[in-house]
């Protein structure tokens, strides 16, 4: 090896393993991480996709129809979801802990996501090289993958497919032009059969992996019309397509949807037709006609697919795009202009960009690739680029298009805007390179020096100088998410069916091993189908009686059709007033009075039995509620008294003991009045006025406890207190700075009036237990902190307590 292939070499792998250790460091800097518990780390898809990993990692098997994760009829997982991921990581952690690793699996994971997702970085490297040949300018663009947050912001918090299948995709995509480059038939075929192979590992691990090969259909037709290295690219060509077929019959997902007769598949089969036909006809036909012929031949197989009765996969997909289109990237005010499928699929990560996003993510790179876009469009019309360049402009340009409609292609935009680089420094003059050479070092200098901030960076003020006060809910946070887990595990049998909203199902499910109604896996018509079933039965305007009594009709005979025994309902489905909130989602931008969502925040005793069953509430915080469905002959549901007495330093545990629910003032802030039809939207922002005030006399409170000031603490507690008597935050606080003051009795009493509030929550226990283990209380404390376990099985510090004190004795 020379001298100077060996310094790019080290080069890459220095790079990948900066990259690499520092999404692992910010991976685990996240509030949700603790090395010894893996509880709550994911949320949404990426618990989805962690339970089925860690089966696998705990040598079990996955279901071939998994009932639990999908009531009642379950969800046939290898038919229709893509587990190559899940697989890799818990097939390599057995092998890897049977050779010694003893670390615990979600540990190992976060290293499996940082690690695979950095191997777009050396495909990077080996396409840049094959389109530009150049070391330099191969490595520039390496650098600026590396440091853009587009390429590694996603990975951090997740366990999401793509940062397993991008590494695939980029990497067959640069061994595809690399076959193109080969001189060699055999090298053609060996660089061809690497990237199928990638690329087969890739469909097999992402669905959207066949929206990318869609996306590659033009490249190629360019290269058939315009490349002199014919043979180079039938061979490619047929070897790449080859292996996707035999994948297509191979993978169960793939079976299942039909890929064999898939656009970018039928593409393929009309692309080696035409160039078949050249290679008989020898010299007398141009490549033009080559394309022509594959174009046409596409066409006519598509229109014959779906005369046969079509490819439906991702339809929904492509009819989201027509109506961006139609309306601009701009939601239309009045709902009801868009299907169901495009209104739910139009959530933030297909929502249009915003400037705030641009800026915070790219930075100076903006400006690069606004130039770099320019200049090869000036190298394309002098006839100075090559097909292969061309190719990767006209890619980079529909992912632009198709980033401008929707977010969630950022990761694709990053990858062809770094390899696009590189024409602003073809473009211009040898003298003027040296000086653009120094600006692009700074501004990767400027880049790094902006990850290395995080938040703090200059850039994310600029950012937020452009950011509009958001008229969303913000997603439930790790607190409220853990006591909601809390309260299932410690009131709830494991049979018990949870109907959840889609993203708050696999974390009951992987967390709380309770069976849910809906997951968040929406390429499935089922599920996009019982979701509308819920929206329409928290959403529709159902009937009232002469009491003023409402009767859900509809939400119920979801409940009985699917089994639920719970459901949780949640402030984002009232409080909510943006476009991507799930009122608009089925339709409406007025919330009706005498719906399940309104009944269920502000007027549950209002709340009517219906078919034979009953809503009964049975858990509530800031964020959740948890309504009890149960047929009327059941138990009776325990009562609730909002207007129970605070918490306060005075001990009144019988008056705690009376409240089962406790009193939370985002639930009781609005009055709707008996003639009404809709909630005014004004009540709606003073309700979330409420949450918003009582979140900030907690940061406040706290941050006066930590800087000593246990006044300024206890002053801002009496406001919270007069605000939301039951707070949890209020009580630990108290208990804090009584303990501090060496009135541990007092601390203790007003833990042990919390904890008769909520005795399912873990963090009560463990600060009454900490209190008695700082007044040499060890075997009281002991009991606590065993409590606390009892409830929260993977509570670290909890455990780490009792060993402790086993060691002690």
């Amino acid at each position: 090896m020379k001298g100077a292939s060996k310094g790019v070499f080290a080069l890459l792998i220095l790079i990948f393993a900066i990259t690499s250790f520092a999404k692992i460091q910010s991976f685990e800097q996240s509030p949700a991480f603790d090395p010894a518990n893996d509880e709550m780390l994911f949320w949404t898809e990426s618990a989805f996709h962690y339970r089925y990993a860690k089966m696998i990692a705990e040598g079990e098997s996955i279901p071939a129809v998994d009932f639990r994760a999908q009531m009642p009829e379950g969800l046939p997982v290898m038919k229709q979801i893509t587990v190559c991921m899940e697989w890799c990581a818990g097939k390599l952690y057995r092998v890897l802990t049977g050779l010694g690793l003893d670390v615990p699996f979600h540990r190992f994971l976060i290293w499996f996501i940082c690690i695979f997702s950095s191997l777009s970085i050396p495909a990077v490297y080996l396409a840049a090289r094959a389109l530009w040949g150049s070391v330099v300018l191969s490595c520039g663009a390496t650098l600026a993958y590396a440091l853009l947050p587009l390429s590694f912001a996603r990975v951090i918090g997740h366990y999401g497919r793509e940062d397993f299948a991008l590494p695939l995709l980029f990497l067959g995509f640069a061994f595809f032009l690399r076959a193109l480059r080969s001189e060699r038939a055999r090298g053609v075929m060996i660089a061809a059969g690497v990237a199928g192979l990638f690329g087969v590992a890739a469909l097999a691990g992402w669905h959207l992996s066949r929206f990318w090969f869609l996306m590659l259909s033009p490249f190629l037709f360019l290269l058939m019309a315009f490349t002199p290295r014919r043979d180079a690219l039938f061979r490619a060509l047929l070897v790449v397509t080859g292996l996707f077929a035999i994948g297509s019959w191979i993978v169960p997902v793939l079976v299942e949807k039909r890929f064999f007769f898939s656009g970018p598949m039928l593409a393929s089969y009309a692309m080696l037709g035409a160039l078949w036909i050249e290679r008989r006809r020898a010299e007398s036909m141009r490549p033009l006609v080559t394309a022509g012929i594959a174009l046409a031949g596409s066409i006519a197989l598509f229109t014959l697919v779906n005369l046969l009765g079509g490819y439906p996969e991702y339809s929904h997909v492509y009819a989201l795009i027509r109506y961006k289109l139609q309306f601009l990237g701009q939601k239309p005010a009045d709902p009801s202009l868009l299907p169901f499928d495009a209104r739910i699929l139009w959530s933030p990560p297909f929502n249009t960009p915003s400037i705030p996003f641009l800026i915070a993510q790219l930075g100076p790179f903006l400006l690069w690739g606004i130039a770099a876009w320019i200049a090869g469009a000036v190298l394309v019309l002098k006839r100075r680029a090559t097909p292969e360049q061309i190719g990767t402009l006209v890619l980079y340009t529909m992912f632009i298009a198709l980033f401008v409609l929707i977010q969630r292609v950022s990761s694709f935009v990053v990858f062809f805007l770094v390899l696009a680089i590189p024409f602003v420094f073809v473009s211009v003059p040898r003298g003027t390179k040296k000086a653009l050479f120094f600006v692009f070092a700074l501004s990767l200098i400027w880049q790094g020096a902006q990850d290395l901030l995080g938040p703090r960076a200059p850039i994310y003020s600029v950012a937020r100088l452009f950011a509009s006060e958001p008229a969303y809910v913000d997603p439930p946070n790790v607190g409220n998410n853990r006591r909601l887990l809390e309260w299932i595990r410690m009131n709830t049998e494991r049979d018990d069916v949870i109907l959840t909203w889609y993203p708050t199902g696999p974390m009951v499910l992987t967390y709380g091993d309770r069976p849910i109604v809906l997951h968040s896996k929406f390429e499935s018509s089922v599920i996009r189908d019982k979701y509308r079933r819920l929206l329409e039965g928290l959403y529709n305007e159902e009937a009232v009686d002469g009491s003023g009594r409402v009767s859900l009709q509809t939400l119920a005979q979801m409940c009985i059709d699917t089994q639920t025994d719970y459901f949780v309902h949640q402030i984002s489905y009232t409080l909510d007033l943006s476009d991507d909130s799930e009122l608009y989602r089925i339709g409406k931008r007025e919330l009706p009075v005498a719906s399940a969502a309104a009944a269920m925040h502000w007027r549950e005793e209002t709340i009517a039995p219906v078919l034979g069953h009953r809503f009964s509430l049975v858990y509530q915080d800031s964020y959740y509620r948890v309504f009890r469905f149960e047929s009327e002959s059941g138990e009776e549901a325990a009562g609730t008294d909002s207007a129970a007495s605070p918490v306060t330093d005075s001990v009144s545990s019988a008056a705690a003991a009376v409240r089962t629910v406790p009193y939370e003032p985002v639930w009781e802030s609005v009055t709707l009045p008996a003639a009404a039809r809709t909630v005014d939207t004004r009540e709606i922002r003073d309700s979330r006025a409420y949450l918003d005030r009582k979140i900030s006399l907690i940061r406040s409170a706290e941050g006066a406890f930590m800087a000593g000031d246990h006044g300024g603490a206890m002053q801002v507690l009496g406001e919270l207190d007069r605000l939301c008597p039951d707070s949890e935050a209020s009580a630990i606080l108290r208990a804090r700075i009584r303990r501090s003051r060496g009135e541990v009795d007092r601390a203790l009493a007003i833990l042990d009036e919390a904890i008769a509030l909520r005795p399912w929550l873990s963090s009560l226990r463990f600060e009454k237990a900490e209190t008695l283990l700082s007044v040499g209380k060890p075997v009281r404390a002991a009991r606590a902190y065993a409590e606390v376990i009892e409830r929260s099985p993977g509570h670290s510090a909890a455990r780490a307590r009792l060993a402790e004190l086993a060691a002690k004795r």
